[in-house]
């Protein structure tokens, strides 16, 4: 499905504090999350608007989008799907325990792993959330982590990026994770 997307970002000591709105979730509060990394962001908030789509929806849909997202089938062909759809930014990619991969137009591939203790944050809003990033001039390498306030303060949602060989080493050439 291809959904408006709303990403207010605020500058916070930590980084920058993102208040993020999908489509369909008028009725809903807005998801908060922490993004870290980087030099303090110096300007004013920032809102970022754009369009997302789900790889496993109509492929109608997908050359609209600046950000797509999809599950393990679509690992490992973030830079294909770029090359495929001009118009996309942001590609995030997931693995069912969480573990992301992520790659914009500029070419930075990052891996994310869950928090300790902590769910991986979804493939689309982690795209999401780094195409509200780049809107505000931060290069994509310099995100450091992502982490979802859950309302009500009952839980914390952690992704971070890993570095390529962590991510490689736990990752068979299937892409399934390894045993060490």
């Amino acid at each position: 499905m291809s959904d408006r997307v709303r990403v207010a970002l605020t500058p916070d000591p930590g980084g920058l504090l993102a208040q993020l709105e999908p489509a369909g979730a008028a009725d809903a509060a807005p998801l908060l999350a922490q993004l870290t990394g980087g030099p303090p962001h110096r300007g004013p908030g920032v809102v970022d608007e754009h369009l997302s789509a789900d790889l496993a929806g109509p492929s109608a849909r997908l050359p609209l989008a600046d950000v797509l997202y999809g599950g393990p089938r679509f690992v490992g062909r973030e830079a294909e799907l770029l090359d495929r759809y001009p118009g996309c930014l942001v590609v995030a990619t997931g693995w069912a325990d969480g573990a992301l991969r992520t790659q914009v137009r500029t070419g930075a591939l990052v891996a994310w792993l869950p928090g300790l203790g902590g769910r991986g944050v979804p493939a689309g809003m982690l795209g999401s959330l780094l195409h509200a990033w780049l809107v505000t001039g931060a290069p994509a390498g310099a995100l450091g982590s992502v982490a979802l306030l859950v309302p009500g303060g009952a839980f914390r949602v952690d992704a971070q990026p890993a570095s390529r060989r962590t991510a490689s080493a736990s990752r068979s050439a299937s892409g399934a994770p390894s045993r060490r």
